[in-house]
Order: structure tokens, then sequence, then C-alpha cells
């Protein structure tokens, strides 16, 4: 069994360090914003640091066996602020993993609303451009009737292309304009079938590169990890 997590080159070995985490002395929360990460879920801590009463809890950016799209360490700048100094008094790991939860459910729906609306938008196009494209089907339809109208006034001797009557020649030249137009609404309608296509694909790519993250009490035992002294502002040096 593999327990290695890969940050893009490099990897981390959780056996390696899940006897630091096990048996340090104070309240660890462990966050990996890794590939595999929930590998270290179905591993947890060995049996010799049970008896350890400091709460260690972790919090993975994805499952066994799942990829991460580099997700959970924005959504967890964004989450923080509000988490720390916001109305609730929760400060528990728990709480800030629903808080993740939210972030990155809102992130994603945003993304699909952005995807479902370029593609609403390219449906729309085309239903415009096939009913474009079926009026002029009618239109060249009459056009090369009056055109066969026009030779049959001749007696039938001409052709296209031989007859020198302008009413023809207008009419032919009128068809032949609209032939174009109707090739041209054809390419674009194959164009926006394949930018719909494409819409469809980020879709599933969204759906897909927005993994859930999950949470995990590694020491049951031990109680909650709660965040004490309240949110650490850099800037300052204060709690």
């Amino acid at each position: 069994m593999q327990d290695k997590h890969k940050f893009g080159d490099k990897e981390i070995k959780w056996t390696t360090i899940q006897d630091f985490i096990g048996a340090a002395e104070c309240d660890v929360l462990v966050i990996l914003d890794c590939c595999n990460a929930g590998l270290a879920r179905a591993i947890g801590l060995e049996d010799k640091h049970t008896h350890n009463l400091h709460p260690k809890e972790l919090i993975t950016a994805s499952d066994w066996g799942s990829t991460t799209e580099d997700r959970l360490a924005a959504a967890l700048c964004e989450a923080l602020p509000t988490w720390c100094h916001g109305q609730t008094t929760d400060r528990q790991a728990t709480s800030l993993y629903k808080t993740l939860l939210r972030t990155m459910k809102d992130k994603r729906d945003a993304a699909l609303r952005e995807s479902d609306l370029a593609v609403q938008e390219c449906s729309d196009s085309i239903k415009r451009e096939e009913a474009s494209l079926k009026r002029l089907n009618k239109k060249l339809l009459a056009l090369e009737a009056k055109l066969d109208n026009e030779t049959e006034k001749h007696g039938g001797a001409k052709r296209k292309g031989q007859a020198s009557d302008k009413q023809w020649e207008k009419l032919d030249r009128e068809a032949e304009k609209v032939e174009k137009i109707i090739s041209e609404t054809e390419d674009m309608i194959k164009a926006l079938w394949s930018t719909k296509k494409k819409g469809e694909k980020a879709q599933n790519s969204v759906r897909e590169s927005h993994p859930q993250p999950f949470h995990t009490n590694l020491n049951p035992r031990a109680g909650p990890w709660t965040l004490k002294g309240g949110y650490y502002n850099r800037g300052t040096g204060r709690d």
C-alpha cells in the first residue's frame, strides 16, 4: 500500500509524519491539500498514540485514490476570516470543515452557473441559426421555382447559365447569394455545436475538479480540536 501524498514532484509519506502528530503533546489539526490525502484517514494513527489525550483531527482535500485541483487552499484562505471572526462561537474543527464545504460549494456552484450560461447561450444561438437556415432554404426553393418558371417561358430551350433573359439572370444571382448565406449559416451552426460540446465538457470538468474535502477525528478519545486564543493576525502579531 502506497501512503504517499504528492505535491507536484514531491511526496509526503504519512507513516513518516504520523508518529510526530500522534506523539505531539498539544492539540493538532492537520490539513492535507494534496492528492490521495484520504489515505491518511484510512491509516489514521497507530494504537500506541491512543493514550495521548490531545485532540488530533484531519481535514483532507481529497479522498483515497482521488486527485485535487488546489482548491482547498484558496477556500481555506477565504473561509478562515469568516470562521475565526464571525458571530458564531464554535471554533471546533468540525465547524471549520463545514465552513470549507460551504465555501467550496459556493465556488463550484458559481463555476457551474457560468458554464451552464455559456452552454445555454450556445443552445439559443443554434436554435436561432437553424430557424434562419430553414427560412433561407424556403427562400432558395422559391427562387429556384421562379428560375424554372422563367426557363419555361423560353420554351425550355434555355438552361441555367445560358439564358439571356435579365429577369432570369437577376433571380440566378439572388439564388447564388442565398446559397452562399446558407453555406455560411451551416458552418456557423457546426461551430456552435462544437462550442456547445466544449461547454458541456467544461461542465463535467467543473464537477470533477471540485472534489469534496473530508474530515476525520484521528483520536476520538481526546475529544474535539478547538481553536484557542482566537485567530492570529500576522500583520499585528496579536491573537
